[in-house]
């Protein structure tokens, strides 16, 4: 008769209850049977809500991690107030209206969103974040959207900085970094963050974002150098340097491509000291001048009678 050592058989008693367990709240439970642990404050959540709306609570739930075991998930460094504003959306019946969600909400929900990847959600803040641009801080909302892979908001963002270049001069460089648009993106931009879990119930399957773009190397550089900035922020600068716009090449930014914002902003700054440049500033400003009398109503009283004038630099 073969006897098992002790340890071993209260190792497998052990594993016997905790898959007892497992299937017993697993099994039509109509009272919540899981905990979620916040700081100081334990909620009692039904699995089947974290696990139908976030592939990382299915995986914790279902997967060999002692979450599943225990049935208490701790989120910790997480604040209790927006983990209740989270499961809030998530407890959200599927046919009725979903919670609405406020900007500032937003701004932080969407890393809930991402993190647990609820695809959903996700795409809610971002299209919140989209509609609330006017008061919003274009910076912040590009690296949100940068970060998290939300390719509306980063579109956006980028198209208002370079709608007012000036109040942006200190940042512009940061442009040259951001990646051509990807059209594809904007359609099912929201299955980042945690990877959804694959076949075999594990989240991720693919390689990672960094390693692809480590195995691209060089070949992604070369495929999108600058293209944002010369598309949105090049074409800026001349005009506001009263240049037309130049043909702009291929490839990356190159110096023959900026080199005559540079003279023109020299000329601007220093040109009143030479009188042939002078002459040619006034030119200008006679154009400009002519130009600006087309748009002027002179048929209305108010005009009538009275001469326009306008103060011109380097006179």
């Amino acid at each position: 008769v073969h006897i098992q050592p002790r340890s071993v058989a209260f190792a497998e008693m052990a594993s016997d209850k905790a898959t007892a367990s497992l299937a017993k709240r697993a099994r039509f439970s109509i009272e919540p049977d899981v905990e979620v642990e916040v700081e100081d404050e334990v909620f009692k959540v039904h699995s089947y809500v974290l696990m139908s709306q976030s592939s990382v609570f299915h995986q914790m739930l279902t997967g060999g991690m002692r979450e599943a075991a225990s049935g208490r998930i701790s989120l910790a460094g997480k604040s209790k107030d927006e983990f209740k504003e989270f499961l809030r959306h998530l407890q959200c019946p599927g046919s009725g209206d979903p919670p609405e969600i406020a900007p500032d909400v937003a701004k932080w929900l969407v890393r809930w969103a991402d993190e647990y990847n609820v695809p959903w959600l996700k795409t809610r803040c971002e299209e919140t974040l989209v509609k609330n641009f006017r008061n919003a801080d274009h910076w912040d909302n590009l690296e949100l959207a940068t970060k998290l892979h939300l390719e509306k908001l980063r579109r956006r963002s980028l198209c208002h900085i370079s709608c007012e270049v000036f109040p942006h001069r200190h940042r512009l460089l940061e442009i040259l970094e951001q990646k051509d648009f990807d059209d594809s993106d904007t359609e099912g931009n929201n299955d980042g963050g945690a990877a959804p879990a694959g076949e075999d119930g594990e989240v991720g399957g693919d390689a990672p974002e960094e390693d692809v773009a480590a195995e691209g190397g060089e070949e992604d550089e070369e495929a999108h150098p600058h293209v944002v900035f010369k598309a949105l922020i090049l074409p800026q600068l001349y005009e506001a340097v009263f240049l037309e716009e130049q043909e702009i090449g291929e490839g990356a930014l190159s110096v023959e491509e900026l080199w005559p914002i540079v003279v023109r902003a020299l000329e601007l700054a220093d040109g009143w000291r030479d009188l042939e440049e002078a002459n040619r500033a006034a030119r200008r400003a006679a154009v400009l001048e002519k130009e600006v009398l087309k748009s002027i109503p002179l048929n209305i009283v108010l005009f009538q009678n009275r001469k326009v004038f306008f103060v011109v630099p380097f006179f």
